[in-house]
């Protein structure tokens, strides 16, 4: 194994509408690295960091194929929320564009990343846990330090929002 093995940053996190509290997907550029494979960097367009985050802690207790959650690891768009059930899972859905990779937990507490082109590289678990709940913090730490969102009129959107937060904490609460 080499020395570094996947790489998950945040280069910049923003609102797509900067003054505008009806945003409610905080957006970022990121730096992914899978092995020697550079996945994204400061020079791609963005991604929405608060769809991402969910995505990502849903890997640490379970495995990942391309679009099991109805888009990318780091998707595009996240904007269409969903309460898939019960308040606590909530289905993010937007355009078809993003980066993804797969995720295999193996029983020696690896996690095999295999990217698109078929790149495949072992990190330990605890590295890879590390790094997504960094994103994820870094994540809930700008939604906590801007101004509050305003909640949806409509009923629908608005539980796919709570839900979004529900389904934030029961799988922060994990770990």
């Amino acid at each position: 194994m080499s020395a570094i093995l996947f790489t998950l940053k945040i280069l910049h996190l923003s609102w797509l509408l900067p003054d505008g509290d009806n945003d409610r997907c905080a957006h970022a550029r990121f730096f992914v690295k899978i092995g020697n494979e550079v996945l994204c960097d400061i020079s791609d367009a963005g991604y929405t960091a608060s769809a991402a985050a969910i995505h990502l802690m849903r890997t640490l207790d379970s495995d990942y194929t391309y679009n099991d959650f109805a888009g990318q690891l780091l998707p595009c768009c996240g904007h269409f929320m969903l309460d898939g059930g019960n308040m606590e899972y909530v289905i993010m859905m937007g355009c078809p564009n993003g980066i993804d990779w797969e995720v295999q937990h193996l029983p020696d507490k690896t996690v095999k990343l295999t990217t698109p082109t078929g790149y495949e590289t072992l990190v330990s678990f605890d590295s890879y846990k590390d790094q997504i709940l960094a994103l994820a913090d870094a994540v809930e730490a700008f939604y906590d330090f801007s101004k509050p969102r305003i909640l949806p009129e409509d009923e629908d959107d608005r539980n796919g929002y709570l839900t979004m937060w529900n389904e934030w904490r029961l799988l922060r609460s994990k770990w």
